[in-house]
């Protein structure tokens, strides 16, 4: 939760990166994904008015298949999808 405080995003795409530098004006959520030491990968989703926040493994909210590899998450919409 730190690294997301410090506006350190972790592994999301550039254009995710890009998001969450704007200001709060803009109404997105921050999205920050970090990679644990056992290979966990842990979403961190910041709401756009900056009132809560949430932490869950990555794989629960994006199932990986073994025919799909693993890349970084793509921006959600304002509904969570």
């Amino acid at each position: 939760m730190l690294r997301h405080i410090a506006d350190d995003w972790g592994i999301v795409s550039e254009d995710d990166k890009r998001q969450n530098n704007l200001p709060v004006m803009a109404g997105l959520r921050l999205i920050s994904i970090y990679r644990l030491p056992d290979q966990t990968r842990i979403l961190v989703i910041t709401e756009w008015d900056r009132t809560s926040a949430k932490i869950e493994r990555l794989d629960d909210v994006v199932p990986v298949t073994e025919a799909r590899p693993a890349q970084p998450a793509t921006r959600f919409n304002q509904q969570g999808t």
